[in-house]
């Protein structure tokens, strides 16, 4: 978690150690929050009853944004928690101010859909000792017409082996009762304690099977059959895990054979509700249960799938009509059959309907499209001649616009490709262009960063080379020798040495599997000055927009 500075907190620090919750993240972490809220009186009994139905977020790049409510009524009303300040350092801290940024309380007029602000009152000054492994808390409650209430917290911090995190109210006044009274408001010296499980999402995968192989759209003809998806998710800590598909939409529900409470979900194609050319939602949310007890969630992982008749054509022109080929999936590439033109896992089209373009090519593992090229061709389908199902994706769709450095983007194409079953530290992919590599080239890649050039290191780098043939463009093998280190103006293949977990691999985890998005961008270069060139002063201002570092040996 990051060390925050919170002007509204006047802080005498005693000690000045790190909570060693979590480390600190590369990207920032939004948590689902679960719960209990509990109140008990000055004397030590409780008031009212345990409500479990706390829910919230937390940002953990943020220490401001956490925000907690309720669904239960605490003696006839709801209570809400707002402007919540989380200070995960040990010390003491005295609290003599609002939270800032803070407005107060925003309420409803009455008839209208707008509010009006009340504003907080800073509460008299009060002190809370954070030790460490403890992380504490101001927030503003508000409960019937009482507004901005001030309360503190100091919870232990526990981390489960998932990721999640437990915050459990302590005794921090020593008076022998859990938090601390209410600063002010319709309960001072009632002390409310919030215990909560702050829960990371944690990843889920929908995959089809039918047959064969696993399709990728419903084939409605009577003689399709039932089609399986199933929700995959990895975790040795869990203890058991639920799954509830309902979020799918309504067609998907009603073709629905078994029910939808399953770790899969099993389709009738034939249902009359999957109407030839619609598209549907598939949607799963899961909750895990640890052996703590804690529970978590994930909802709406969601894969669209589409609905045709196939016909005696070839639209992959690969001499095998499509309604033979079929839908299903034999390389597990994310390209039904009737639009695929090379099965091996090793290979991965670009274009459907043009197989002068060639295909990717991997050292090892087993090549597929990424999430958002396959969601795009599900999405933009309207006929069984969709070109859409390649790992060439267009410029709009990934989203390159900066113009800034660059005259042009994606140069030859755009491309989302993914690798799956990697078993070595770096693999390498060849992609071969539709265009000649233009003069001043770089590859671009687009990470949960954003757009940055490809990072040149010990285990990433990029070479190129002119194709052996031009129809279809073929590519040297992987790994010879023929490609020289760099883009070189003229070539049409790329070769691009990609870490697994590495700076250029979009999913970030050093998991068997490498993401990457990108294309070829040609710089724009100005007349060179006489303090080392305009390319030098730029390298050395935006290194990341270029792609490279700067190492120490």
């Amino acid at each position: 978690m990051n060390i925050f500075t919170m002007a509204q907190f006047r802080k005498s620090i005693i000690t000045t150690t790190l909570v060693l919750a979590t480390a600190s993240p590369a990207y920032a972490t939004v948590y689902n929050i679960t719960g209990k809220f509990q109140m008990w009186s000055g004397t030590g009994s409780q008031t009212g009853s345990d409500d479990f139905t706390i829910t919230g977020t937390y940002d953990d790049s943020d220490p401001t944004s956490m925000r907690i409510g309720t669904s239960q009524k605490f003696f006839g009303f709801i209570w809400d928690a707002h402007d919540l300040v989380v200070t995960p350092t040990s010390g003491s801290v005295t609290v003599d101010a609002c939270p800032v940024p803070s407005d107060g309380s925003v309420v409803p007029k009455p008839g209208t859909t707008t509010g009006e602000v009340i504003p907080c009152t800073p509460p008299l000054p009060t002190s809370m000792d954070i030790g460490t492994g403890q992380w504490g808390v101001q927030m503003l409650f508000d409960w019937n017409t009482s507004f901005n209430i001030d309360v503190l917290n100091v919870w232990d911090v526990t981390v489960n082996p998932d990721g999640s995190i437990r915050l459990v109210s302590t005794d921090f006044d020593n008076d022998g009762i859990a938090g601390q009274g209410m600063v002010d408001g319709a309960f001072q010296t009632f002390n409310a304690n919030f215990d909560l499980l702050l829960s990371p999402p944690f990843p889920v995968s929908i995959s089809a099977i039918q047959g064969a192989g696993a399709p990728v759209l419903l084939d409605p003809s009577a003689a399709a059959g039932n089609v399986t998806f199933d929700a995959t998710i990895t975790d040795p800590v869990a203890i058991s895990i639920a799954y509830d598909w309902s979020s799918s939409d309504a067609d998907i529900i009603d073709a629905a054979i078994g029910g939808t409470n399953n770790a899969t979900l099993v389709i009738d194609q034939t249902d009359a509700g999957l109407t030839s050319g619609e598209t549907f939602s598939i949607g799963v949310a899961v909750t895990k249960t640890l052996a703590s007890g804690d529970s978590t969630s994930i909802t709406n992982t969601t894969i669209k799938v589409a609905s045709f008749p196939l016909t005696a054509i070839d639209t992959d022109q690969d001499g095998t009509n499509d309604d033979v080929e079929g839908f299903i999936d034999t390389d597990g590439d994310r390209i039904p059959e009737y639009l695929d033109i090379d099965t091996t896992v090793t290979q991965l089209t670009i274009n459907p309907t043009d197989n002068t373009l060639g295909n990717v090519t991997s050292s090892e593992g087993v090549l597929r499209l990424g999430d958002p090229a396959y969601q795009n061709a599900i999405t933009n389908l309207n006929s069984v001649a969709n070109n859409d199902f390649g790992a060439e994706i267009s410029v709009t769709t990934i989203g390159e616009n900066d113009g800034n450095f660059f005259k042009t983007f994606c140069t030859g194409g755009c491309f989302d490709i993914s690798i799956t079953n990697v078993t070595s530290p770096t693999i390498q992919i060849t992609i071969p262009v539709a265009s000649a590599l233009p003069e001043h080239a770089l590859f671009r890649v687009r990470t949960s960063s954003g757009w940055n050039g490809f990072i040149i290191d010990n285990s990433n780098s990029t070479a190129s080379a002119p194709a052996d043939s031009t129809s279809p463009v073929s590519c040297p093998v992987v790994g010879l020798s023929t490609y020289s280190t760099g883009l070189t103006k003229g070539d049409r293949c790329l070769q691009l040495t990609i870490e697994d977990g590495g700076p250029n691999d979009s999913d970030g985890l050093v998991n068997g599997a490498i993401a990457i998005q990108g294309g070829v961008a040609e710089l724009i270069i100005t007349a060179p000055s006489t303090s080392g060139g305009a390319i030098g002063f730029l390298l050395f201002l935006f290194p990341a927009v270029f792609g490279f570092r700067f190492f120490r040996k």
